[in-house]
């Protein structure tokens, strides 16, 4: 009986062991990936071509994100959307990406309930033009990093 007793307080303190070490390895996993994206902002956010007009940082950061998301609609596969989603009259998804220093788009990530989805926008943003002007700060390009959710109706 003490034997047993042994054996089962031995697996008890093994197990709490490993659950210790991977919810650590869970948050660091976490962090480093927090990490990786943290960019500092800019003064000035990269300028897509026809948002060039106002001295407002703020409505030139609207219409940016505002022009890419227009491009994205209009150049999704509406065809292949009603294919994977035939009961759905829209989906919605989360693209993540970095304007760089030279205004090119880069780190392009998406989310979607469908991988085809995610991948025909990560393909639009591919082919996205390269913006006017990349973000600044102090007089500096600097990269700039954009998250938001579109969505598309079909």
């Amino acid at each position: 009986m003490v034997k047993l007793e042994k054996i089962v307080l031995v697996v008890v303190l093994f197990s709490t062991c490993i659950c210790w070490s991977q919810s650590d390895l869970k948050k660091e996993n976490k962090s480093s990936k927090k990490e990786a994206f943290q960019i500092p902002l800019p003064d000035t956010y990269p300028i897509y071509r026809g948002c060039e007009d106002s001295s407002n940082p703020e409505v030139i950061k609207f219409c940016t994100i505002n022009k890419i998301r227009e491009f994205i609609v209009l150049s999704f596969d509406i065809e292949m959307a009603d294919k994977v989603l035939p009961q759905a009259k829209s989906t919605k998804f989360l693209v993540e990406f970095v304007i760089d220093k030279k205004g090119k788009i880069k780190d392009i990530n998406a989310k979607a309930n469908k991988r085809e989805i995610a991948v025909e926008a990560i393909q639009i943003l591919r082919r996205l033009p390269k913006l006017k002007t990349p973000g600044l700060k102090d007089s500096k390009p600097v990269d700039t990093p954009f998250r938001f959710l579109v969505t598309v109706y079909f």
